[in-house]
């Protein structure tokens, strides 16, 4: 697509006619139809006016071949890269929220357990009063609550430390790519640098 053909398409999509955007940018209607035309190229100061405009990068308006800033590599590989960084970073923030709601659930259970007494009847008729948070828990019959809890807690450290594992493994790849090549250019044998 050529730079006359994605203006004319960035005008109509605004729902502009020519005199609008022409007013805009502070030339005729006559040049404007030009540009559109093909017939005349704009100067670098219109184009990154029209940039501006309508929000696009020059690269976009000036190659014929890119369709959208999308089709740009830089732009491509960025929002790749944005978006893997997101996954893990939401990834792990899920984890810690998953692991931070087990936790909070099995202390406030802790704590209740511990302050709430439990009372049995004996046969004598005097009442046993028993307190704990083991007590509560089979008291209440709360023992799949705790395992939950603990299994919460788990799960989310699980997939907090997968996620910073993975990110890890990521940044050590980009690392031994970007690192140089060591070249030995010497034809010495290798004893003759050792300190002995």
């Amino acid at each position: 697509m050529t730079l006359g053909e994605k203006l004319q398409k960035l005008r109509k999509a605004k729902g502009w006619t020519q005199e609008d955007l022409a007013a805009q940018i502070s030339i005729s209607r006559q040049a404007l139809s030009k540009w559109e035309q093909g017939t005349v190229i704009p100067d670098t100061e219109n184009v990154l006016q029209i940039s501006k405009i309508f929000g696009v990068s020059t690269d976009y308006l000036l190659n014929d071949d890119y369709e959208s800033d999308s089709d740009i590599p830089a732009v491509h590989t960025t929002t790749e890269t944005l978006a893997k960084n997101y996954k893990s970073r939401t990834q792990a923030i899920i984890g810690a929220c998953i692991s931070c709601v087990g936790l909070v659930a099995f202390v406030v259970l802790y704590i209740v357990g511990m302050y709430s007494p439990v009372t049995y009847p004996s046969p004598n008729g005097i009442d046993h009063v028993v307190s704990g948070f083991g007590v509560f828990v089979s008291a209440n019959r709360l023992e799949w609550v705790v395992g939950l809890c603990i299994m919460a807690v788990i799960v989310g450290v699980v997939v907090v430390l997968s996620a910073f594992v993975r990110q890890r493994k990521k940044l050590l790849r980009t690392a031994k790519n970007k690192r140089p090549s060591i070249q030995v250019y010497s034809s010495a044998p290798m004893g003759i640098f050792l300190d002995t």
